[in-house]
């Protein structure tokens, strides 16, 4: 008898045990569900809070838009810009006068000063596809009209001769001589700056001579080993120029023992640099 009453409360413990572990895992799965369902209500009032600021922002947007340039009007593109975050987006706007939609930069609106571009200035690229041959035509119209413009003439003093000239095109000069004679007085400026670098070096030997220098280097470019020619125009490349072996501007003396013979191009390639430094590159 009291072995089957130990039966009996033993299987009663068992079932009681799997009954409370059953009820644990129940209250597991609805604290599981409560738990989702808050979080998805949160998420959910997150959305709902997020895009009715997206709204309020937006409609600020569109009316300080039209505040500052009431020449345009807006119709789509806005995003809603991060704390401090510099990147821009394109908005879609259109020309009140004109109706055309074109993008711009949502920086270039926020720019007080900056107004609706013309007809003809505006990119292409930027013109939206169903106001393209619109704006084609009114771009042909544009040019007509602005070549039927009557410019102001405006006058200036010649900076060469002094004289009063119309200028065209923001021009300095009255004419072509006074352009040549104002080159010409630039490259001699230029000359004396080098020559006066040159003697403040130590020697200055004036009897220095591109003849002279080609008989002595018997017309070689002791860079390139190139035959050149005295007659070749002196602004080509294979023209031969008088070339410091130690540059003037690091140090180096207008002397015989400074000098040597090179073609324009490897002079202009040298440069600055010393001939041992200049040759060790090139090889």
């Amino acid at each position: 008898m009291i072995e089957e009453k130990l039966k009996q409360e033993m299987v009663d413990y068992l079932l009681l045990k799997q009954e409370i572990t059953d009820l644990k895992e129940e209250q597991k799965k609805i604290e599981h569900l409560l738990s989702t369902n808050v979080s998805k209500e949160k998420q959910q009032r997150k959305k709902f809070i997020q895009g009715k600021q997206f709204f309020i922002n937006k409609a600020k947007y569109i009316k300080h838009l039209e505040k500052i340039h009431p020449q345009i009007r807006y119709i789509s593109g806005y995003k809603m810009r991060k704390h401090k975050e510099k990147s821009s987006f394109k908005v879609l706007v259109q020309d009140r006068k004109t109706k055309i939609r074109f993008y711009v930069l949502s920086n270039r609106l926020r720019q007080h000063d900056w107004q609706c571009n013309e007809i003809g200035a505006l990119n292409k690229a930027n013109i939206f596809t169903e106001d393209l041959q619109k704006w084609v035509l009114l771009r042909k119209k544009y040019k007509y009209d602005k070549r039927k413009q009557i410019r102001p003439i405006t006058f200036r003093q010649c900076h060469l001769c002094g004289r009063t000239f119309e200028s065209k095109r923001g021009a300095l000069l009255c004419s072509n001589e006074c352009r040549r004679k104002w080159s010409k007085r630039m490259r001699e400026k230029k000359r004396s700056i080098r020559t006066k670098r040159a003697k403040a070096n130590g020697k200055y030997d004036n009897s220095i001579t591109l003849e002279k220098l080609f008989k002595r280097d018997n017309g070689i470019c002791y860079i390139c080993g190139k035959h050149l020619n005295l007659s070749t125009y002196y602004n080509s490349p294979d023209a031969p120029t008088i070339e410091h072996v130690i540059p003037i501007i690091k140090g180096g003396t207008h002397t015989w023992n400074n000098v040597k013979l090179a073609c324009r191009a490897c002079n202009s390639i040298k440069g600055t640099k010393i001939s041992k430094e200049y040759i060790e590159r090139a090889s």
